[in-house]
């Protein structure tokens, strides 16, 4: 027989997806789908670590801060190693640590 849950909590299973608290990086996160996930996220608790090719974060961009966690925009090219390379390190050193991509 199948163990049941309490009314209102979550089951175990779901408790490894949870994401309150923890670093997600997401690249392409100042626009589209990206900013959708970064959105979702924060939503969902976690701290965002935007990396995006654009000098600046677009004006919008504060509505994460509404969702919730903390979040910070980091200007690089994913196709540039040594940048993205620079970037993670700053990401682990504002965050502590990183939990996901």
């Amino acid at each position: 027989m199948a163990q049941s849950n309490p009314p209102g909590s979550i089951p175990a299973v779901l408790e490894r997806f949870l994401v309150t608290g923890k670093t997600v990086v997401v690249t392409g996160g100042a626009r589209g789908l990206g900013f959708a996930f970064s959105k979702g996220l924060a939503q969902a608790g976690a701290n965002i670590a935007v990396i995006d090719r654009d000098e600046a974060a677009p004006p919008y961009f504060d509505q994460l801060s509404q969702a919730g966690g903390q979040h910070k925009y980091y200007k690089a090219d994913v196709t540039d190693y040594e940048g993205l390379k620079a970037t993670i390190d700053r990401i682990s050193k504002d965050f502590g640590s990183i939990n996901g991509w």
